[in-house]
C-alpha cells in the first residue's frame, strides 16, 4: 500500500500550480499497489499538516515506512526498515527506526545499528502502537520539565538547556513550525528509543533552496551507504556518546551556538 499526503497551497497562484503538479505525480504510479491519498484543501503549515498526515497514515496501517519530500533513500533503506519493524514489532521500548545517521561518516558501532534517544525524520519507520503517544500540543511537557526528568536523559547541561528551550517554545504562543519536536518529546516521555543504522541511508537534497522552510542554508549532502545483512546489538542500550556527537555536530553545531550567542548579546545591548 502506498499512502501519500500533502499540504494545501498557500494563497498564491504559483504555489497552487506547483501543488497541482506535485499531486499529478500520483497518476504515474506504475506498479501494482493500492494508493491512498490525503491532500489538504488549505495550507496548514509544516507542523500541523505533517502531524495530522502521520496520524492519518497510522489510522490506515499498523506500521509504516515514511519518506519526506527532498529525501532520497538508498536501495537497502526499505529492506532495513522492514526488517527492524518486524523484529521490534512488539517491543514497546523501540518507538522509531531511523534511516538517517548523522555521525558525519563516523562508525559508532560494530553492529548494523545502535540505539539512540534521537529520532530523525528524513526517512524513518514506526508503528501505530508507538505513534499513538504522539501529541502535537505537548500537553505533558510542563509537568515533565518541572519534575526534572529531562536530566535523566540529558545529563549534559548545554544539551538539557537546549531542549528545554525548544520544548518551552513549542508550548508557547510562538512555536517553531515543525511536527518532529513533539515526536521527540513523546519518545522521551515514554522512555523510548530509536534504532539508528550504522551508516547513513538517506540523503536530503533540499538544503540551500530559497523556498525551503527549515533548510535555507547550504549543506553538502551526507554520504550514504547500504546495509543488506543485519548484525544485531546484544542489548538495548542507548549509545550516549553517539547521541552527544549528534547533538554537537548536527542538532546544535558550533556555528549555531555562536549565532545564538551573538543574537542574545545584541538583544541585551538593545541593538
Amino acid at each position: 500500500m502506498l499512502l501519500v499526503f500533502a499540504d494545501g497551497p498557500k494563497d498564491d497562484p504559483k504555489d497552487r500550480r506547483r501543488c497541482e503538479e506535485a499531486r499529478r505525480v500520483m497518476d504515474r504510479v506504475d506498479w501494482d499497489c493500492e494508493v491512498r491519498t490525503s491532500f489538504s484543501a488549505v495550507n496548514l503549515g509544516c507542523g500541523r499538516r505533517l502531524s495530522s498526515g502521520f496520524q492519518w497514515v497510522f489510522e490506515q496501517v499498523e506500521e509504516a515506512i515514511l519518506i519526506e519530500d527532498d529525501c532520497i533513500p538508498t536501495e537497502s533503506f526499505f529492506w532495513f526498515c522492514q526488517s527492524l519493524l518486524e523484529k521490534y514489532r512488539d517491543d514497546e521500548r523501540i518507538m522509531h527506526v531511523n534511516g538517517s545517521n548523522l555521525q558525519k561518516g563516523g562508525i559508532r558501532t560494530p553492529h548494523s545499528y545502535y540505539f539512540s534517544r534521537y529520532p530523525h525524520s528524513w526517512g524513518w519507520a514506526s508503528w501505530r502502537r508507538a505513534f499513538r503517544h504522539y501529541d502535537f500540543s505537548m500537553a505533558s511537557w510542563p509537568e515533565f520539565r518541572d519534575s526534572g526528568s529531562l536530566a535523566r536523559f540529558f545529563p549534559n547541561q548545554v544539551e538539557r538547556r537546549y531542549w528545554t528551550r525548544i520544548f518551552d517554545r513549542q508550548v508557547s504562543g510562538n512555536p517553531i513550525d515543525a511536527w518532529s519536536y513533539a515526536w521527540r518529546f513523546a519518545i522521551l516521555h515514554r522512555r523510548g528509543v530509536a534504532v539508528t543504522p550504522a551508516v547513513n541511508m538517506v540523503s536530503n537534497i533540499g538544503f540551500g533552496r530559497p523556498d525551503a522552510l527549515h533548510t535555507k542554508y547550504r549543506q553538502k549532502p551526507a554520504p550514504t551507504g547500504d546495509i543488506w545483512e543485519l548484525c544485531h546489538p546484544p542489548a538495548i542500550l542507548v549509545d550516549s556518546a553517539a547521541d552527544s556527537n549528534t547533538f554537537r555536530h548536527a542538532t546544535y553545531p558550533l556555528r549555531r551556538r555562536i549565532r545564538h550567542t551573538l543574537m542574545k548579546l545584541l538583544g541585551q545591548s538593545g541593538r
